[in-house]
C-alpha cells in the first residue's frame, strides 16, 4: 500500500506514529495523522492550509485540546485504526480523481477533510477547511508552482545560452586535458594543465 506514497507522505505516517505514542496510544487515529501532517512543514498540505488561512499551530493546538490521551500501553506494531485506514483510502481516491500517480501530503489532507467520523477531519472543518475549498486551493497552488518552475527553467536556459560559447570552449579544453592526463603513466595533472584550465575559469 505504501509504495505509491512519496517521501513526504511516508514521513507523515512516521510522524503520526510518533504522535500517537507520545499521547499514550498504541494505534494511529485521524488526529495523529493530522498532527503528523502539520509537522511536515515543506509538504503541499501545509501550503494548502496556509492558502486556507489555517495556521498549523492552531491545528495542533486544537487537536491537543480535544484529544483523549491513552494509557500508554504500546503494542509491538503501531497499526492504523479503522478511521485512519478510511482516511488513507480517501487519499487514494483523491489521487485517482486528480489523476495523480502518487500519494502526497495533499491527498492525505483531502482524505482527512473528506472523513466525517474522525477528530482530524472535524478539527479541519471547524477551522474553516472544506473539501471544495481545499481542492480549489490545491489547484491554485499547483498552477502557481508550475508557473514558478517554468520561469526558473526559462531563466536557467537563458543563462546557459548566454554563457554557452565560454562553456563549450571550457569543455573542449577540459576534454583535451583529460586525454593528456589519461595517457600519462601516473595520470596526474601538471602545472600547465591547471594553468590552461584556469584560463577558461577566469571571468571576461
Amino acid at each position: 500500500m505504501w509504495q505509491r506514497f512519496n517521501e513526504r507522505a511516508r514521513k507523515v505516517i512516521f510522524y503520526a506514529q510518533e504522535e500517537a505514542a507520545h499521547l499514550g496510544e498504541s494505534s494511529v487515529a485521524t488526529e495523529h495523522l493530522l498532527l503528523g501532517l502539520v509537522r511536515e512543514h515543506d509538504g503541499v498540505a501545509v501550503r494548502v492550509l496556509e492558502r486556507l488561512c489555517i495556521p498549523v499551530v492552531q491545528v495542533r493546538n486544537e487537536i491537543l485540546r480535544q484529544v483523549v490521551r491513552g494509557n500508554g500501553h504500546m503494542g509491538a506494531e503501531m497499526r492504523l485504526m479503522p478511521n485512519a485506514k478510511q482516511v488513507i483510502d480517501n487519499a487514494f481516491t483523491e489521487a485517482k480523481e486528480l489523476d495523480h500517480h502518487y500519494i502526497g501530503t495533499e491527498h492525505i489532507l483531502l482524505g482527512l477533510i473528506r472523513d466525517d467520523n474522525g477528530l482530524g477531519g472535524k478539527v479541519l472543518r471547524t477551522l474553516g477547511a472544506s473539501h471544495n475549498r481545499a481542492r480549489a486551493e490545491l489547484a491554485a497552488y499547483n498552477l502557481s508552482h508550475h508557473r514558478h518552475r517554468h520561469a526558473e527553467l526559462d531563466q536557467n536556459e537563458n543563462l546557459l545560452q548566454s554563457q554557452s560559447p565560454n562553456l563549450r570552449s571550457f569543455l573542449y579544453t577540459l576534454g583535451n586535458v583529460l586525454t593528456r592526463v589519461s595517457s600519462r603513466e601516473r595520470m596526474s595533472f601538471t602545472e600547465d594543465d591547471i594553468r590552461e584550465l584556469d584560463q577558461h575559469l577566469k571571468p571576461g
